[in-house]
């Protein structure tokens, strides 16, 4: 069995282990910082909890496989769930941004419709030069 463990808190830039075992048992020593690997004994005597995030079948060579693709992130369930959040928030803030800033144009643009869309031009005589050569 492989299996992804994801920390509460990320120590420095790792917030993954990712490992195979044939018995259960390897799991809770992880918990209980008693196993060989260094990063969850790390983990444990730092206090931060863990959570079997996903499992796969298969043995070292399915693990040595996934370890190379160093993606442990995208491979994570509860880190997925949580940049798909944070990317649907950037998302409704773009749209706000997007929005006019005001209701009513200003007194110097003329409103046009057209096709369903309002189209917004400044009056011809107070036009820059640049863009009376541009409505010319």
């Amino acid at each position: 069995m492989i299996y992804l463990l994801h920390y509460d808190k990320p120590l420095h830039h790792a917030q993954h282990y990712l490992g195979s075992c044939d018995d259960p048992q390897r799991i809770q020593d992880h918990g209980n910082g008693t196993s060989r690997a260094r990063l969850p004994q790390v983990f444990c005597q730092l206090g931060v909890q863990f959570v079997v995030a996903r499992t796969w079948e298969g043995g070292r060579t399915g693990e040595r496989k996934l370890k190379n693709q160093k993606n442990a992130r995208v491979l994570c369930p509860i880190c997925r769930t949580q940049k798909l959040g944070i990317r649907a928030k950037q998302k409704r803030d773009r749209r706000a941004q997007r929005k006019l800033p005001f209701t009513d144009p200003p007194e110097n643009f003329c409103r046009f419709k057209c096709a369903g869309t309002l189209l917004l031009f400044r009056h011809h005589d107070q036009a820059s030069q640049h863009e009376k050569r541009i409505l010319v």
